[in-house]
């Protein structure tokens, strides 16, 4: 399993635009669509392109579909997630720690443990 950097994420979804991403297309000059994506109160745009932010028309509609679903809220809540999944992860290793432990000290499960 990758190592998941999530107080990084966290302060790069935190100083990203807020609010939904909402994924646009338009038909480009070679028919494949170009896409862009509206962020919070306005559009992810620059001088050269005033709509948004371009994606690519090279990437496939899945990928873009999924770009613009990890918005910064949605990395938030998982990152969320992550912390309190690890958090119980280690409550349990400490409770079976401490069972295990009862089981060899008592007497009577002494013959039951190998």
């Amino acid at each position: 399993m990758t190592d998941i950097d999530i107080p990084r994420l966290i302060a790069l979804a935190r100083a990203a635009t807020p609010g939904p991403r909402t994924l646009r297309s338009d038909p480009y000059e070679n028919g494949n669509p170009y896409y862009y994506i509206e962020a919070g109160q306005g559009l992810f745009g620059t001088k050269e392109n005033p709509k948004g932010f371009e994606i690519s028309a090279l990437i496939s509609d899945a990928d873009a579909v999924f770009i613009a679903a990890a918005n910064p809220d949605t990395i938030l809540e998982l990152c969320c997630l992550a912390q309190q999944s690890q958090k119980t992860v280690r409550v349990l290793m400490e409770v079976i720690e401490r069972l295990s432990s009862l089981m060899i000290d008592d007497p009577n499960t002494k013959e039951n443990v190998p």
